[in-house]
């Protein structure tokens, strides 16, 4: 028979999930996970004519897990 802990937060599926329900890290985490693919299509930008694979390439990365997000007003 094993103990089980009980821990403050955990990763599931990528995403962290906390006791309190609080996503404030996971948000600036996945927003600043898309910025950092951004900045490394920086070569790729400059061509007025790929602008528009930003929703394609960047805004996945930075919204995964967003259903499991408990946001707040200030978020």
């Amino acid at each position: 028979m094993k103990i089980l802990e009980q821990v403050n937060s955990f990763v599931y599926l990528g995403c962290r999930v906390t006791k309190d329900a609080d996503c404030a890290n996971e948000v600036k985490s996945r927003l600043a996970i898309g910025m950092v693919t951004m900045t490394k299509l920086v070569k790729v930008w400059k061509n007025n004519s790929i602008l528009r694979l930003i929703g394609a390439l960047v805004w996945p990365v930075a919204t995964y897990g967003c259903k499991a997000w408990t946001l707040k007003k200030q978020e």
